[in-house]
């Protein structure tokens, strides 16, 4: 398939030539209507569920079609020597694919006290006093993100080399899935980092969303 030994995470993305078995893929599974109306419903003239809960949810996605690939290998005698690995796999594809989800609600509650004192008037005393505290909580959820997409990321680039070939553009779309959750993650840390009165955590904070696309190994441009 042209799948080469590259260095970086995202290797397998490059001169991929797609090669599709016989039989039919299984579906996506995340969390059916719920998803549609609670999550993507939502979006609006509103603030959230805003580009940190779409992060999330891309790394669940991401997630999910890595589930799809294990499932779609599992039990096939061609991959038989690689069965605990997809086994493994799948339960943390499965345990991240929840956690995904969770955080993509915990995202728009960690934004609630942010929105509340930027609501007040910008020479409110309260606002002054409580913003850097609000920015750091709304923080939290994208690093959560970013790191968990990235370490999704390394099990879907395993699924390149031990999963169903015929599923090896599903691990393609994962993984940009993964790249593209940690790259929104990484613009909605910067932009409540640029509000913080605190300089030295902000540079901190910009400086963990650098470690991590260094350590994953892909670039950092936007």
């Amino acid at each position: 398939l042209g799948l080469g030994g590259q260095g970086d995470v995202y290797g397998h993305l490059v001169a991929v030539e797609v090669g599709v078995e016989g039989g039919t893929h299984q579906g996506v599974e995340l969390d059916g209507p719920a998803l549609h109306q609670h999550r993507l419903g939502g979006l609006g003239a509103q603030a959230v569920p805003g580009g940190g809960g779409a992060a999330g949810l891309a790394g669940a996605l991401a997630a999910a079609l890595g589930a799809m690939v294990c499932n779609l290998t599992s039990g096939k005698k061609k991959y038989a020597e690689y069965e605990a690995d997809i086994a493994a796999a799948l339960e943390k594809l499965e345990l991240t694919r929840k956690y995904m989800l969770r955080l993509v609600d915990e995202d728009a509650k960690a934004f609630q006290p942010l929105q509340k004192y930027l609501s007040l008037p910008k020479d409110d005393p309260e606002r002054a006093a409580h913003m850097d505290s609000a920015l750091r909580v709304a923080c939290f959820i994208p690093t959560e993100v970013l790191y968990t997409a990235a370490q999704t990321a390394e099990v879907l680039r395993s699924l390149a080399d031990k999963g169903a070939k015929g599923a090896i553009s599903d691990v393609g779309v994962g993984l940009e899935l993964c790249r593209a959750a940690m790259r929104a993650a990484r613009l909605n840390i910067l932009i409540n980092a640029a509000g913080m009165e605190d300089e030295d955590f902000a540079m901190t904070l910009r400086r963990e969303c650098e470690r991590g696309f260094e350590r994953y190994g892909t670039s950092t441009a936007p």
